[in-house]
C-alpha cells in the first residue's frame, strides 16, 4: 500500500520491473514500493487490438451481461412485489434461483470442454432468454420458480453463472501469449 504523499508510479526505463527483481532499497519503511521503481501495467488499446473477433465478442457479451445483471438486481424484487408475490415467496424464489444457478453452472462448466465452450455459452444465453420470457409473460409462481432456477439469472448483480470460467478458458486460447496477462486485468 502506498502512502498518500507518494508520487505516482513511473516507468523505470521502457519496461516494467518484475516483482521478483525488487531489492530492499526499492521498498520504503512502510513496506510500499518506492515511486519511480515500477509502473502499473494497465490494458492499453494496443493490447485490445491484438484480440481476435472472438475475443472482442467475448468482451462485448460480458459487458452486456454484467449490465443486465446489475439492472436485474435493482428491479427483480420490485417486479416480484408488483406481480403480487409475498415476502416468503420472493425469498424462496431467490434462494432457489441461487441453488438452481449453482447446479446449472456446475453442469455447464464441467461439460464445456467436451461439448464445446461456444455451445455452452450459447446454451447459457438461451437459458437466460428463456427465463426472461417466462418472467415477462406469466405470474404463475411455479413457472417463475422453474424459470429462475434454470435461467442462469443473478439476483445479486454480480457474475455467478458459468460464463466467467468458460470465458477465461476461451480467452487464454485466443489471446496471443504476449498480451494474455493484460487481457485478464
Amino acid at each position: 500500500m502506498r502512502r498518500a504523499n507518494a508520487e505516482p508510479y513511473e516507468a523505470n526505463g521502457d519496461e516494467d520491473v518484475p516483482l521478483n527483481t525488487l531489492k530492499m532499497q526499492d521498498i520504503d519503511s512502510c513496506g510500499a514500493i518506492r515511486a519511480g521503481t515500477m509502473r502499473r501495467s494497465l490494458p492499453t488499446s494496443e493490447s485490445l487490438s491484438t484480440l481476435t473477433t472472438d475475443g472482442r465478442l467475448l468482451f462485448a457479451t460480458r459487458i452486456i451481461r454484467l449490465f443486465a445483471y446489475g439492472f436485474l438486481s435493482v428491479v427483480l424484487v420490485l417486479y416480484l412485489v408488483q406481480v403480487g408475490l409475498s415476502e416468503t415467496q420472493i425469498g424462496l424464489l431467490l434462494t432457489l434461483t441461487l441453488a438452481g444457478d449453482t447446479l446449472i453452472s456446475l453442469w455447464i462448466t464441467i461439460n464445456a470442454d467436451r461439448i464445446g465452450r461456444q455451445r455452452m455459452l450459447i446454451l447459457g444465453a438461451g437459458l437466460m432468454l428463456f427465463a426472461s420470457v417466462i418472467f415477462a409473460i406469466t405470474r404463475n409462481y411455479v413457472l417463475l420458480v422453474v424459470a429462475a432456477a434454470i435461467g442462469v439469472i443473478s439476483p445479486s448483480g454480480s457474475e455467478v453463472g458459468p460464463f466467467l470460467s468458460i470465458e477465461q478458458a476461451a480467452l487464454s486460447q485466443i489471446v496471443p501469449d504476449r498480451g494474455s496477462v493484460k487481457s485478464f486485468v
